[in-house]
């Protein structure tokens, strides 16, 4: 199945109006299947990297910084 895409496109003409005009072009839908099989993968690689530990380098930088801003100026 296809379904239409609005497509953005600049024409450059100084006697017509600036604004850009949308064409239409089509592409290849996904099945609903798919859909849901990339949703569960890209939950599982967000579930992952949530469960990561933030690296020391990232900590250290942000107590640094947290001790500038409490300083007076």
């Amino acid at each position: 199945m296809r379904v239409p895409l609005r497509v953005l496109t600049m024409t450059h003409d100084p006697h017509s109006d600036p604004q850009p005009t949308l064409d239409q072009a089509e592409v290849p839908a996904l099945s609903e299947e798919v859909q849901q099989q990339i949703g569960r993968k890209l939950r599982l690689l967000y579930e992952q990297l949530e469960a990561e530990p933030i690296p020391d380098r990232f900590v250290e930088l942000l107590r640094a910084l947290a001790e500038k801003e409490s300083k007076p100026t």
